[in-house]
Parts: C-alpha cells; sequence; structure tokens
C-alpha cells in the first residue's frame, strides 16, 4: 500500500490519525481528501544555522555565568550592607548609620532580584543581549521558525515541543524538542539547580 500525504502541506500522514501531525489540517472520511504523494513534490530538509547556533550557545553560557556570579554579588550586597554603617560612621555621617536598616536594605535588594541585574550588566559590557532571557533570545533567531512561521526546533527543524520539570512539583517547565531531545530553553529563567546541568 502507498503512503497517504495531507493535501495541505504535503507531508506524510500517519495511519488512523484524523489530524495532519504537521499543519493540523483536518482530514475527511472521503478519498477525495487524501491522495498519494504528488509527482512533483519538493522534500524540505532543515538545514541548522551554524551562526545562530553559536550565538544561541553563546547566549545560554552567558546566563549561567551570570546566574553563579549573581551569588557572589547577592554575597557582597549582604556584606556591604553589614559593614556599611561602619564606613558612615568613618565618614561622620551618624544619622545614617544603623545596622537595621543598611542590612535590612542590601536584603530586600537581593530578594528583589537587583543582584541578577548587576551581574547581567557587570558580565555584559559590550553583548547588546544582556539582558534578554534564554526564551527571548531563542525567539529572536531565524531559524527558530519554520516555513510556515511557526516555531521549530533550531537543531532539527522540528515544531513540537514538549515540557517537563526537573521534578514533579516544580512550576518551572523546561522545553525540549519532542524529535531530537535537545533542550531549547526554561519558561521562567534559569533555576539555581541547573547552573551548569
Amino acid at each position: 500500500m502507498k503512503p497517504l500525504f495531507c493535501v495541505s502541506c504535503g507531508q506524510q500522514r500517519q495511519e488512523h490519525h484524523h489530524f495532519c501531525a504537521y499543519c493540523g489540517y483536518h482530514f475527511q472520511s472521503d478519498a477525495t481528501q487524501i491522495t498519494t504523494a504528488p509527482k512533483n513534490r519538493r522534500e524540505y530538509h532543515f538545514e541548522p544555522n551554524a551562526d545562530e547556533l553559536k550565538a544561541y550557545d553563546k547566549h545560554a553560557n552567558f546566563l549561567r555565568y551570570c546566574q553563579l556570579f549573581s551569588y557572589i554579588v547577592a554575597a557582597g550586597m549582604i556584606y556591604l550592607g553589614i559593614i556599611l554603617p561602619d564606613l558612615l560612621r568613618m565618614l561622620g555621617l551618624y544619622g545614617f548609620s544603623s545596622e537595621l536598616y543598611s542590612l535590612g536594605g542590601m536584603v530586600i535588594a537581593v530578594v528583589a532580584g537587583v543582584h541578577q541585574l548587576l551581574a547581567r550588566y557587570i558580565l555584559g559590557i559590550g553583548y547588546p543581549h544582556k539582558f534578554l532571557s534564554l526564551k527571548e533570545f531563542y525567539h529572536n533567531l531565524s531559524s527558530a521558525k519554520n516555513r510556515f512561521d511557526k516555531p521549530c526546533c533550531i537543531f532539527c527543524g522540528h515544531h513540537s515541543f514538549y515540557k517537563k520539570g526537573v521534578y514533579q512539583t516544580e512550576n518551572d517547565r523546561l522545553v525540549y524538542c519532542a524529535k531530537c531531545d535537545s533542550y531549547l530553553y526554561d519558561e521562567p529563567e534559569i533555576p539555581w539547580y541547573r547552573v551548569w546541568t
């Protein structure tokens, strides 16, 4: 038996499917909606863009280094909050030298994520994409969209993704390609336990 193909996009139809897995076209029960492959049909072959793969790896590594460096910045901010009152007393500014306010202010700044912005700013001097998340950077790549202008994998060109978490109870989802199983991006920022994985 000859393989059947979708009349909308030309992709091969899987047996017993009612919809095309590629374009979502609904197959009707009559034989006019399902055809054999046209003789002049061009095969679509995805070729990964080497420059964009290098840029993607560079940005992913930049975010990992920023995540690690942000812990050093946070520790420095807490330390500054501890020694700031003594420095102000040495300068003669006794009205602003409360330990509670300076340490509390630094803790609030760390909780608000200022240390992550500072880490990106320090490490990303001269890097134009320093404030983009990996998801935003991924969707800005031209090879991250297929010929139908839908998101696709930059490694194999497949259009289906799946999401999973490292643990069942976590809210963040890691996005992978359904065909080549390559990690693409996180829905939120890179969590602390995935800095070097």
